[in-house]
């Protein structure tokens, strides 16, 4: 892989130029909801196709990252180390219990069943087990992570030009 990044190296302006450009024409098609016209319940990125493009600009900027490698060597743990705490949060999104609008509340304390009371009353409590969840996704994103780092740096030392035996001898010595 280290080669065929130091092999196309000298394309690095071209990822950041897709990049930049994606970004450029999000912000030219308000994609990015101005503050003046936003609302509690709308979020920033407000459409599939906003988060989309957002995310092809992110593999993009991140590509040219990775082709800096033989200018700058640190450029590929660098990204490693903010996949950790991005990795956190795109668990958490996804484990996050969905929550009752006050609406539903209302109508469910009106004229629910007894048993609607109940689960109403368990999603209400339930919000330790939550807590709980978020540790466990937590920790899952650290172990995801650290898994697919040690397979990288495997790869990495195995690609070494004398070999992992080298590294080893060398190791030994010292």
């Amino acid at each position: 892989m280290f080669e065929f990044l130091q092999e196309y190296a000298s394309y690095k302006l071209l990822p950041f130029g897709v990049s930049v450009v994606i970004v450029t024409f999000m912000y030219m098609m308000d994609m990015f909801l101005p503050a003046h016209t936003m609302h509690f319940n709308q979020g920033c990125l407000h459409s599939k196709l906003a988060w989309i493009l957002l995310a092809i600009a992110v593999v993009f900027f991140v590509w040219s990252c990775l082709l800096l490698q033989s200018t700058y060597p640190s450029v590929p743990l660098l990204i490693n180390i903010s996949l950790i705490p991005l990795s956190a949060v795109v668990v958490r999104h996804l484990s996050a219990p969905t929550e009752a609008s006050e609406s539903q509340t209302a109508r469910v304390i009106e004229e629910g069943s007894v048993e609607a009371k109940m689960r109403l009353l368990k999603r209400i409590a339930g919000s330790e087990e939550d807590g709980k969840n978020f540790y466990r996704g937590a920790f899952a994103a650290f172990m995801i992570v650290f898994v697919a780092s040690g397979g990288l740096w495997a790869i990495w030392a195995a690609s070494l030009t004398d070999g992992i035996d080298a590294l080893m001898k060398g190791l030994n010595s010292s």
